[in-house]
């Protein structure tokens, strides 16, 4: 196995290292961690520095930056691909994918996936278990798609979206960047950037109203 650069190494780093590189690794002479803790609160700034250093340019990477933090993930990925850096994307064995499904560059794939003909999923876009993506549609970069979601056809989706567990997309819809989707929600329109999404049935609250 190369050498790989964990970008952010909490629950969500260890979680991708001990389901898709922990078996066989030395982990001491293998993994860099680069851990994002002292930067929560700096979403809008750029914190990490050490990783675009001349010495680590032969890494791969890992962006394992959770749920709560898409922008910062989806800056750091700008930045490595700006750099020429590789970024690893993994994909369950027990996940269907259809033969025309193109890897982006930090995609991270759970077991018991479903993704149909036609699926577009941007980069550093993670599926959690057991989702479903069904034809024709569209996921932007950055997004959390927690376990138990179901993508109807034709559905558009933005970046840096969290959609909850258990969620359902219905067909023909299109859903903005930067959206919040709640556990369970049953999506049958359209949500604008910036917003909230609850409930059966959906109800749409701007995200500055929750604050």
């Amino acid at each position: 196995m190369e050498k790989v650069g964990f970008i952010g190494f909490g629950e969500l780093g260890k979680q991708i290292f001990n389901r898709f590189l922990g078996k066989g690794t030395n982990f001491e002479q293998k993994i860099f961690i680069f851990d994002d803790d002292l930067f929560k609160n700096r979403i809008d700034a750029f914190p990490f520095n050490d990783f675009l250093e001349e010495e680590y340019k032969e890494l791969s990477f890992v962006v394992s930056i959770g749920y709560k933090h898409l922008g910062l993930k989806n800056s750091i990925i700008g930045k490595l691909l700006a750099h020429q850096r590789t970024i690893n994307s993994f994909i369950h064995p027990s996940s269907f994918i259809s033969n025309d499904f193109e890897v982006n560059a930090g995609i991270i794939i759970y077991p018991m996936c479903t993704i149909d003909v036609g699926v577009s999923i941007g980069s550093g876009t993670l599926l959690n278990n057991a989702v479903t993506v069904s034809h024709d549609s569209k996921i932007g970069s950055c997004c959390y798609l927690s376990p138990g979601v179901i993508i109807s056809g034709r559905v558009t989706i933005g970046e840096n979206c969290f959609i909850g567990a258990g969620c359902t997309i219905a067909d023909n819809i299109t859903i903005g960047n930067n959206v919040t989707i709640g556990i369970g929600t049953v999506v049958v329109d359209s949500i604008p950037d910036n917003m909230y999404a609850i409930g059966n049935p959906m109800r749409i609250v701007n995200h500055l109203k929750l604050r």
